[in-house]
C-alpha cells in the first residue's frame, strides 16, 4: 500500500495551465482538479510507459468523468498529453 499515491505540486490548483483546461472544459476548479487526479490515477494504473493503447480522446474523457479533459490536455498551450494512432 505504501506504494498507492501520487504526489501533486501545491501550486497545481494555481497553475495557469489548470485556469486553461478550466476554461476549455467550462468546469469549476475543483471538478478540474477532480479530472486531472482521475487521468493521473488512470495513468499510474493502466501503463508503464505513459501511453494508453486504445484511447480515444472520448474515451478517456469518459474514463476520467470530465468532458474535454483529453483535449485540453493535447492543446499545445497546456501540452501535458499527446495523441497518436493507437491512443
Amino acid at each position: 500500500m505504501a506504494g498507492d499515491w501520487i504526489k501533486i505540486r501545491h501550486a497545481l490548483p494555481r497553475s495557469g495551465h489548470v485556469v486553461r483546461i478550466m476554461s476549455a472544459c467550462d468546469a469549476d476548479k475543483l471538478r478540474t482538479l477532480g479530472g486531472l487526479v482521475s487521468a493521473l490515477l488512470l495513468f499510474d494504473e493502466q501503463t508503464q510507459d505513459g501511453h494508453l493503447s486504445g484511447y480515444s480522446l472520448k474515451a478517456f474523457d469518459e474514463t476520467v468523468g470530465l468532458p474535454g479533459l483529453g483535449a485540453a490536455l493535447c492543446d499545445p498551450k497546456v501540452g501535458w498529453m499527446e495523441v497518436d494512432e493507437d491512443g
